[in-house]
């Protein structure tokens, strides 16, 4: 590969084409080049060899493009002025399937063909290509079981959380149908409840005036007047220890103690919170 920046090949260089010719085949316009590499690197030269017999001697370019000609929606790169083939590197997996050795011819140093190899090297050749053919496809499958155990950890966890909001829209259903309910009873007992709070502040109101009429009278007996700011305040109030109290401060000898006795009888326990100011009175 070459790197831009430096203008140099990443990779080494194991040999070099020396002629081109562009084809019309099944694949539509296809580039075929014939290239030479050395024999001095015995090791490359076997396996390049492998690779070829067990078809996998395979390629991929690396052309700079300039120019783009399109032929019925696909785009052609051409001899074109600023295209050029910067490389071409042997690879496990081309970019294009068709990118393969067609033919591999072997050369003695007088320019002869050399077709004659030992059957062993031919065996072995055939034996690792296929060996590295069983290893890319164990890498192949082992990707594959990954992205499926994936897949299966993905659907167990989206089922996880589809029975969990299943579950809590459940939840939800059951509240709002309880709140409904609970609306609907509101709604029921509302008349009810604006009728007894209507009784009770009557009953009040009536417990009051009861009591009020009752302090009156008493306040009357006790010789009080009862339009007295003090006097109307604790009969308003029905706060028959204000009007005890005022009834003491009044000195009126004619007045009898038993008389504030009875009419308090009548309204408070002859025991209670002022039981020590009736004895007195």
């Amino acid at each position: 590969m070459l790197d831009a920046q430096t203008g140099q090949f990443q990779s080494e260089q194991i040999g070099s084409f020396f002629s081109f010719a562009k084809a019309a085949d099944e694949f539509g316009v296809s580039l075929i080049g014939e290239a030479r590499i050395p024999k001095r690197d015995l090791r490359l030269c076997e396996t390049i060899l492998r690779m070829y017999e067990a078809g996998a001697l395979a390629f991929s370019f690396e052309i700079e493009v300039a120019c783009l000609a399109e032929t019925d929606g696909i785009a052609v790169i051409d001899a074109a002025e600023g295209n050029e083939l910067i490389g071409m590197a042997l690879v496990s997996t081309p970019a294009y399937p068709e990118a393969t050795a067609l033919m591999l011819v072997a050369e003695t140093e007088d320019g002869k063909d050399d077709g004659n190899m030992d059957e062993k090297d031919k065996k072995i050749a055939e034996l690792e290509a296929k060996m590295m053919l069983a290893e890319q496809q164990s890498e192949n499958d082992e990707e594959m079981r990954r992205k499926e155990d994936e897949l299966e950890e993905e659907k167990r966890q989206r089922e996880q959380a589809e029975a969990s909001l299943a579950a809590a829209n459940e939840q939800l259903m059951h509240k709002d149908a309880r709140i409904v309910e609970l609306e609907a009873q509101v709604t029921e007992l509302t008349p009810f409840k604006a009728e007894a709070e209507q009784l009770r502040a009557d009953k009040a109101a009536a417990e009051l005036a009861a009591k009020q009429q009752e302090l009156t009278r008493f306040a009357e007996a006790q010789g009080l007047d009862i339009q007295a700011e003090a006097v109307a305040e604790a009969i308003r109030k029905a706060d028959y220890a204000a009007l005890v109290a005022e009834a003491l401060r009044e000195e009126k000898p004619a007045a009898k103690p038993v008389i504030a006795a009875y009419a308090m009888s009548a309204g408070i326990a002859a025991k209670g919170e002022y039981d020590d100011l009736l004895g007195r009175a």
